[in-house]
């Protein structure tokens, strides 16, 4: 697995950090920004290249031991260089990007937002400790609502009942809902499933007797439904809350 990370907003001890936005014309230009920031003295925490409508789009993290003038100066006299763009905001010891950088999911071609995983667990933990049993209800149909747009984007791009569900089940493994998933059986006449769900997001934090998956069952539900045209109502019956291996759901 890999793990990527977008330093829009870093935290380090040294205060010499600089971004750099450039627009290039080819490629080329690559390897002449790489040696200005070695003659320089500039180490590159991170870098993003692009290919974007024909042209070079990269983002650079720069930690400096020199200066940040002479590097803008240099990259300035790159003919391959067509725009540009640096600078930081620095509040503490944190730094910020002076330029936001847009995340799209490529499967469905979608903005999408960043939510850090134990912020998302504390506010469902928040909502069932002041809304107690009724919380799981809304969390299942807020989920129920999420998975059945998901499967309706797929079977609208022409995808078979399986491949939607295949797909919607890749796209919440790649956005971080679980590790890994068994599809153990799918019907998609009687809208029968059962799967295995491993390292849940939202199971991972909990422990107790009962099951703990809401919003995520509420998700598996939704796109069930919408494949089936009709709708199906998935149980949770074993969950790594309680110390189960997986999280199993079936409908």
């Amino acid at each position: 697995m890999i793990t990527i990370k977008l330093p829009t907003m870093i935290r380090l001890k040294e205060k010499n950090v600089e971004f750099l936005e450039l627009t290039l014309r080819s490629y080329g230009a690559l390897t002449k920004l790489n040696d200005i920031f070695k003659k320089n003295n500039a180490k590159v925490i991170f870098s993003i290249i692009l290919n974007e409508d024909s042209q070079i789009k990269s983002f650079y993290v720069l930690l400096l031991n020199g200066s940040f003038e002479d590097i803008v100066k240099e990259v300035k006299m790159i003919s391959e260089v067509l725009s540009i763009n640096y600078g930081v905001k620095n509040i503490g010891n944190y730094f910020i990007s002076p330029f936001t950088i847009t995340m799209n999911i490529s499967f469905i071609d979608e903005k999408a937002i960043i939510i850090p995983s134990k912020s998302l667990i504390r506010s469902f933990r928040a909502l069932k400790k002041r809304w107690g049993l009724a919380s799981l209800v809304f969390l299942y149909h807020l989920g129920y609502n999420y998975g059945a747009t998901l499967a309706k984007k797929f079977l609208e791009n022409g995808l078979s009942s399986e491949k939607a569900l295949i797909m919607s089940l890749e796209f919440l493994k790649h956005t971080g809902m679980f590790k890994d998933y068994d599809l153990i059986m799918f019907n998609s006449k009687r809208g029968n499933i059962v799967l295995h769900v491993y390292e849940s997001v939202e199971c991972s934090s909990s422990s107790g007797r009962e099951t703990s998956s809401h919003f995520l069952r509420g998700i598996i539900g939704g796109i069930v439904s919408e494949i089936v045209g009709k709708e199906v109502t998935v149980y949770e019956t074993k969950c790594i809350a309680r110390g189960d291996r997986y999280c199993e759901f079936i409908s």
